[in-house]
């Protein structure tokens, strides 16, 4: 008996430490992701991510302007990754993605588009729902455009200037920051993004998340910035859209510093059968202001609109 209660123990001990093992190897899992390049079809290497559970249901997210694919660390390393395939990549021109000098490379909407299939196609994955955040939303509109919805579940646009409203500015005082981060004096660049990051968040920034966003915003260069606004600006959707049959969540905070809630409200009466989420202490990163909420949010949207179109 005492041998057997001997063994036992050894054996409970030996099954703890595995468990252990493996319940840290499960905590390193959590925070691991797939890196990869896609070549685009022109040549330029885009920076890409894959996190979560590969099987599952495919999110791709994509960034806004001077921002990088970092931007949604409160997505990818949360409970979305439980259940579903998250797909992040660096914009060309930023991040870790190349950066070619020539504007050709940025002006053209229809390069944005095919960069977005490019990194759909080359991480398989089957009919995502597209989350496009401010310029991302933009470029996601821009794939509509071209591609149709056929090959995506849905789409939500956070803070993005997908419409125009009547009579009012797209843009917020805090857009005008950009206008200064194409300044060749790189102090004058450095301090005007640093009040553009501060203008992106409706809650005050740790030293830590400040430092983070600071840094790969300046990873990316003017003449990138410059060129890709200078495509950007002059959009306008607002004769696309309504042929967008797949679901649509709209997602925008009434604090944005950066484009107007009346974008939101506009874009919601050219779609519709969309839904308007209002983000009361929102700003235009909302996703990283109430990260809880939008997480929540996202997944229910997800799961509502792969049922729908598988």
């Amino acid at each position: 008996m005492k041998t057997t209660t001997s063994l036992s123990r050894r054996l409970f001990g030996v099954a703890v430490i595995c468990m252990g093992m493996l319940g840290a190897g499960l905590a390193r899992a959590a925070d691991e992701f797939k890196a990869s390049w896609v070549t685009a079809s022109d040549g330029v290497r885009l920076s890409v991510r894959e996190y979560g559970n590969l099987q599952g249901p495919a999110i791709v997210f994509v960034h806004g302007i001077a921002q990088s694919q970092l931007s949604f660390d409160r997505q990818v390393h949360s409970e979305l990754a439980k259940k579903y395939h998250l797909v992040t990549y660096d914009l060309r021109g930023h991040g870790e993605s190349d950066k070619p000098t020539s504007e050709e490379a940025y002006v053209n909407g229809r390069r944005m588009s095919d960069d977005l299939r490019s990194v759909m196609t080359a991480t398989g994955v089957h009919k995502p729902v597209l989350v496009g955040w401010s310029l991302g939303g933009i470029i996601v509109a821009q794939y509509l455009s071209d591609y149709g919805d056929a090959e995506i579940s849905g789409v939500n646009f956070v803070g993005a200037r997908i419409a125009q409203p009547p009579g009012t500015p797209a843009r917020m005082p805090g857009a005008a920051y950009i206008r200064t981060m194409l300044s060749p004096k790189l102090e004058e660049n450095i301090r005007a993004t640093a009040s553009f990051v501060r203008a992106c968040v409706a809650t005050p920034l740790s030293p830590a998340d400040f430092e983070l966003m600071l840094g790969y915003n300046m990873a990316s260069p003017v003449f990138a910035r410059a060129a890709t606004l200078k495509w950007s600006g002059g959009t306008d959707f607002a004769a696309a859209l309504p042929r967008t049959k797949v679901p649509v969540l709209i997602s925008h905070g009434r604090l944005d510093q950066v484009i107007s809630p009346d974008v939101a409200q506009e874009a919601g009466r050219i779609l519709p059968a969309a839904k308007v989420s209002w983000y009361d202490h929102g700003g235009h990163s909302l996703f990283f202001d109430d990260a809880p909420r939008f997480n929540a949010e996202l997944a229910a949207f997800v799961d509502a609109a792969t049922a729908m179109t598988h």
